[in-house]
């Protein structure tokens, strides 16, 4: 370790050695510098001054039992700056990290005398705290904090002039070694309780205060509502409210299977029981088979914000992701088999995908089972192949009873018969021209006759089958 003295007694450090050759500064060659006095001078020690040559200027007195200051290279400078004690073991050991030079305040970043930290969420008995920066931006705001004591007002100025809260990835709810966590307001108001959290780690008892004082529905870090985790409450604030309602153990305890269970039919999202098959459309938004549905909403988010409508259940028609839901309805038919949604066939659904959609809605067991009697009645009342079947404007069925003459008007009030007739070459003029006489006979010859004015009342009995309200006869006919 290279060393000089200073016979003139004017507490001026050399740049070099004397009668050797020239070397460089002490601050380019050194990281710790401290100055001692020598038994046969007169003055008492020197301290470091940062202005031109390595000016030092004399400290200390007579009666005092005296250790000078020592230099030190910062941590994140390239300059030397003085330390406010005496050399200590710790503080200059080799390999253990300087102390900042940020601070512009004397003390600022120093230990202990034992080396150990002062640490500046917690009153100290003389001033300034170990961590320079915190240190140094509380004594701008109160420079009491570094000339007088760093008191409980010094520390409680640090708690929030100095955390980091959010600054950092690490849950809340999760022990780590380093301080603060990721949720900022959660941080702050663990820190405000006990400032360890925020100065040396994130200890069990900071989660134990995050989980008291933070945790609510909707928390971040909170956990997945589909997900069992040991912590209460889950990050979706509606769906976790629902459940806590119907199960508060959820939101005391922990959130296990039977909160997974509750939610799975209690709140909407995909994969919720209480939300509609992937493959029929439904008012709500998303459907019941989670992977599906996140693949088509990620295509189209109207699907899982508004509802799952007809385009919604095409995406899924053609998304591998919904590859096992098996979609009934339009897709690639079997070659050879019966598809048609007006006869009936054993496999489930049928060709035409918006007429199959709007049967399986009224009816689900035509896309699970099979299509029967039932969905070819329904897909008859309410499907349409057949321009002139539906008004053009409402898409909805076009007025006058397919059973009785209108021969001013095209079409009749149930477009699945109306196209039924109207896909026969010799009746083609019924949907272009006018529903005549003929028409109406040859919709009582291939079509369900629910709704025929001339069948008979649905309250009272009579040989023929079928009756007069359309509505009626359908429900009737679906039972027996």
């Amino acid at each position: 370790m290279p060393s000089t003295v200073d016979p003139a007694q004017v507490c001026e450090l050399a740049w070099t050695v004397p009668g050797t050759v020239a070397l460089p500064p002490w601050d380019a060659i050194v990281d710790t510098l401290t100055i001692v006095r020598g038994t046969d001078q007169n003055i008492y020690g020197c301290i470091f001054a940062d202005n031109g040559k390595a000016y030092i200027g004399p400290v200390g007195d007579p009666s005092d039992s005296f250790a000078p200051p020592h230099i030190y290279r910062c941590r994140n400078a390239g300059s030397l700056t003085k330390g406010p004690t005496a050399i200590t073991p710790t503080s200059d050991s080799p390999f253990v990290r300087n102390p900042s030079c940020t601070a512009n305040v004397t003390g600022c970043g120093e230990p202990n005398q034992n080396g150990t930290t002062r640490s500046c969420f917690e009153s100290q008995t003389g001033p300034s705290c170990s961590d320079a920066d915190c240190c140094n931006a509380v004594c701008n705001i109160d420079p009491g904090c570094c000339n007088v004591v760093w008191d409980q007002s010094c520390a409680d100025q640090a708690a929030v002039t100095c955390q980091t809260c959010g600054s950092t990835t690490a849950s809340c709810y999760v022990t780590h070694s380093t301080p603060s966590c990721s949720d900022p307001n959660c941080c702050e108001r663990v820190c405000a309780i006990d400032p360890s959290c925020c100065n040396t780690a994130w200890s069990s008892d900071c989660v134990t205060l995050a989980t008291t004082n933070c945790l609510a529905c909707g928390a971040e870090g909170s956990g997945a509502c589909d997900a069992v985790h040991t912590l209460p409450y889950c990050d979706d604030s509606t769906c976790c409210t629902t459940v806590c309602n119907l199960n508060p153990y959820c939101c005391t305890t922990g959130w296990d299977q039977s909160c997974v269970d509750t939610q799975a039919v209690s709140c909407q999202g995909c994969g919720s029981l209480n939300t509609g098959p992937c493959c029929i459309a439904h008012s709500t938004p998303y459907c019941s088979n989670s992977l599906c549905c996140g693949a088509v909403c990620a295509l189209d988010p109207f699907c899982c914000t508004s509802s799952w409508d007809i385009s919604c259940t095409q995406v899924a028609l053609v998304t591998p992701s919904c590859s096992s839901e098996s979609c009934a309805c339009g897709g690639d038919l079997d070659a050879g088999r019966e598809a048609s949604c007006f006869v009936v066939h054993a496999r489930i659904g049928c060709a035409d995908s918006f007429c199959c959609q709007t049967v399986c809605q009224r009816d689900p067991y035509c896309c699970y089972v099979t299509w029967d009697e039932a969905c070819v009645e329904i897909a008859n009342d309410l499907c349409s192949s057949q321009p002139g079947c539906l008004d053009p404007v409402t898409s909805l069925p076009v007025n006058g009873s397919c059973y009785i003459a209108h021969p001013t008007a095209v079409g009749c009030d149930k477009p699945g018969c109306c196209s039924q007739v109207c896909a026969e070459p010799d009746f083609a003029y019924c949907c272009q021209i006018g529903w005549d006489a003929k028409c109406a006979a040859r919709a009582v010859e291939v079509c369900d006759q629910c709704g025929d004015p001339l069948s008979g009342s649905c309250y009272s009995p009579h040989s023929a089958p079928n009756c007069a309200d359309g509505t009626c006869c359908t429900a009737v006919c679906l039972i027996d």
